[in-house]
């Protein structure tokens, strides 16, 4: 097998088999235009047919570098010990290449991504340090199977009377739900969204990649738009690989919106049902209350595992630290309740 940097003329038969493979959203070639730190590898067997890509971003910071993969795509039909050798070879490639100036590598795998409750071994015995937090139980990823038509398969069966008792009543307060496809309430969108960041303080999102992002996948993407007494009071976005919709952010300038944000993801998860998409996809979850609101729409959760790889000891603490101080003083009680956590990854190597 041999790797290989995509260029732009990869671009229909990396699409091709992102598709058909069952990649995400954020495997589309084009997402590369929308950061100046994503990279994408291919790998090939030597009659050149492609079996496998790789997505990984490298961020350049004064002080040290990181680079971080969320997963690797490989052929649905390869077995676990030629991904074993593709994983090693994306691994040495990306190394050799990119990890000058390093502080970490990690490496981000959802439990589909790797059978077996092992740490996956090609990470292991390539040096990474698997960071098992499972007991916490976060962060996990949200997939909810669609099943058409939504109303006999998803909100009769799925959800619970008392779910549907809240969206109705919500629906019958005033708010509708309307689907914005000339992308008319974007700017509040974005302001919305922003203010969600500002309520948790949070650093806020990046304006211009959200609306390059838009402009690029404008057919890849929908708003869904809570509106009451003529006035937006939530916007959801949605993005849609060729099987799934990623609930993929939800704004509104203040905390209580009467529940409105959930009447847009049932529209949203609705609307996906009942167009042919297999999965609805309500990314990760970092906090209980957040992972629990998204186990009341009957969404599975997906154990994320995470690895990780450290090069030098003085660029470590300066990529750990500022957040570690920011996060103590933003959230004593929840650094001081992970304790073993935080503590683990500031001197376990």
């Amino acid at each position: 097998m041999r790797i290989r940097k995509a260029n732009k003329e990869d671009r229909s038969i990396w699409d091709s088999f992102s598709e058909t493979q069952g990649g995400s959203f954020g495997y589309y070639f084009d997402c590369r235009y929308l950061s100046d730190n994503v990279h994408q590898l291919m790998i090939e067997t030597d009659e050149h047919e492609l079996v496998g890509i790789c997505r990984f971003d490298k961020e350049e910071i004064p002080l040290y570098s990181t680079l971080r993969i969320n997963g690797f795509l490989f052929r649905k039909s390869m077995s676990q010990r030629e991904r074993y050798h593709a994983i090693r070879e994306f691994l040495d490639y990306i190394e050799k290449n990119y990890s000058k100036r390093c502080s970490t590598f990690i490496v981000q795998e959802s439990s589909l991504d790797f059978a077996g409750n092992d740490p996956n071994p090609a990470l292991v015995d390539h040096g990474f340090r698997f960071r098992n937090y499972e007991k916490q139980g976060l962060p996990c990823s949200h997939i909810l199977p669609l099943k058409a038509p939504f109303e006999e398969n998803i909100w009769k069966v799925m959800w619970s009377q008392k779910l549907r008792q809240d969206l109705n009543k919500v629906a019958r307060s005033g708010i509708k739900i309307i689907q914005d496809k000339d992308f008319k309430y974007l700017d509040i969108y974005l302001d919305m969204y922003a203010a969600n960041y500002k309520r948790h303080k949070l650093s806020p999102p990046n304006r211009d990649r959200i609306c390059k992002e838009i402009s690029v996948f404008r057919d890849k993407i929908k708003l869904f738009v809570a509106i009451y007494d003529e006035q937006p009071i939530a916007i959801l976005k949605c993005n849609y690989s060729n099987s799934s919709c990623y609930l993929s952010g939800v704004g509104s300038y203040t905390k209580g919106t009467n529940d409105a944000n959930k009447l847009c993801y049932k529209v949203a998860i609705e609307d996906a049902c009942n167009n042919g998409f297999q999965f609805a996809d309500f990314g990760y979850s970092y906090t209980e209350g957040l992972a629990s609101l998204k186990d009341r729409f009957k969404f599975t959760r997906i154990p994320s595992r995470m690895y990780e790889k450290r090069y030098s000891v003085p660029r470590v603490l300066f990529e750990l630290t500022p957040g570690l101080i920011k996060s103590f003083f933003q959230n004593k009680t929840y650094v001081m309740k992970n304790g073993k956590v935080t503590y683990d990854r500031m001197i376990r190597w």
